[in-house]
């Protein structure tokens, strides 16, 4: 695949898993599922991101990569509730992919649909031209 990488994830400061997750630590607690496409036009990246609101997500472009991130509130409750089965992840998330040349940064797109997070990525022109000599 080696126009589009992905890449271990370096971290984003001020990440923490405090929102009612058990063993709170820096650094993203889960990773959600991701798939990328890639076609004659460009590059899609699905990824899964069920029970999330454009609140709990940031998608930026930075020094040539594509950070997904964000944070999921936990699910615990007060009271007298006790959990017997907590299954779901929840605190900061990420991913991250390398964008390669020919990807125009200028011609990224993203929505989040019923907890699928589809970003577009559009292919860059030929970066090839003639230089007149003069």
């Amino acid at each position: 695949m080696g126009k589009l990488s992905q890449d271990d994830w370096n971290g984003v400061n001020g990440f923490d898993t405090g929102n009612g997750c058990e063993g709170a630590s820096s650094g993203p607690a889960w990773t959600p599922a991701a798939d990328v496409l890639e076609d004659e036009a460009g590059f899609t990246i699905l990824v899964e991101l069920p029970g999330l609101t454009l609140d709990h997500v940031t998608v930026e472009l930075r020094e040539g990569r594509l950070l997904v991130y964000g944070n999921r509130p936990g699910t615990r409750r007060s009271g007298d509730v006790r959990h017997h089965v907590v299954e779901r992840p929840c605190g900061s998330f990420a991913r991250g992919f390398t964008l390669g040349r020919n990807v125009s940064p200028e011609d990224i797109s993203a929505t989040l649909k019923h907890g699928l997070l589809t970003i577009t990525l559009k292919k860059a022109g030929p970066r090839r031209r003639s230089i007149p000599i003069g």
